[in-house]
């Protein structure tokens, strides 16, 4: 996508986001269905599973923490099952920002949509360091002692006998990288969402702009027109552009809703 290039990647590689661009009959588009569909499953079972753990917890206190924890796990894995099913819409949102209207066309444009570009940048980026040094802290950080106790790092239910090293391992690097997998997904989702914002205020402070340089535009109209009728012709243009430039932007916020 040509817009939130962090946000995308990050759903790429995670397996949520097929690139739009690669062609039905190639052989990278089967094998990343493939790998989605693997990432989707694992992600999927990762809930079921702190779904048992959760009803399984010997106190009141413990089924609160495990809750919280699975309810945000939860709340990640509906929210792709969202973006599988509004693929097609996020797509159209970002086609729309590639109109005439809503490409920058000077340089004072340029400049407003590169600084909305690089605040959604830095944004993902953050929440994305912060998001994955938790996971990363609670998880493969603390690999040497969690195998040495034979401590789970997230659940610690399991529907087979975990005293064998051959199966506490697996277990082991299964929920870590679930975890993490989790976290990536969800600084992904989110900061897509708020990417999609932000673009929205560079689209109304660049409708902002040319409402500003409007005088300036109809000035310069009336030295290059020939006559009366010529000049209420590129007046009627101008202010033409401006409205639908208005009107394009709520209807793509309308349509983003």
């Amino acid at each position: 996508m040509h817009i939130l290039p962090v946000s995308f990647a990050l759903l790429t590689y995670t397996g949520y986001w097929r690139p739009v661009h690669w062609p039905v009959n190639s052989i990278k588009y089967w094998m990343y269905n493939i790998y989605s569909s693997f990432m989707l499953t694992l992600l999927q079972s990762f809930v079921f599973y702190g779904l048992v753990d959760t009803f399984s917890s010997a106190s009141l206190q413990e089924f609160v923490d495990k809750l919280y924890l699975f309810l945000s796990v939860f709340g990640v894995s509906i929210k792709l099952l969202h973006l599988f099913i509004r693929r097609r819409r996020i797509i159209g949102l970002g086609d729309m920002l590639l109109k005439e209207n809503c490409i920058p066309r000077d340089a004072d444009e340029k400049l407003i949509q590169q600084k909305f570009d690089r605040n959604a940048r830095r944004i993902t980026i953050a929440c994305g360091v912060l998001n994955e040094s938790c996971a990363m802290f609670a998880t493969f950080a603390q690999f040497y002692p969690l195998l040495k106790t034979s401590t789970l790092p997230v659940y610690n239910w399991a529907p087979f006998d975990l005293s064998s090293m051959a199966v506490f391992l697996p277990m082991l690097i299964y929920q870590s990288f679930a975890l993490c997998l989790c976290a990536n997904s969800s600084v992904a989702h989110e900061t897509l969402i708020s990417g999609l914002m932000i673009q929205i205020c560079a689209q109304f402070e660049i409708l902002c702009h040319r409402a500003h340089i409007l005088p300036i535009l109809l000035k310069q109209a009336e030295k290059d027109s020939e006559s009366k009728q010529d000049l209420r012709t590129r007046e009627k243009l101008i202010v033409r552009d401006l409205i639908q430039h208005h009107l394009y932007v709520y209807k793509w916020v309308f349509t983003g809703n």
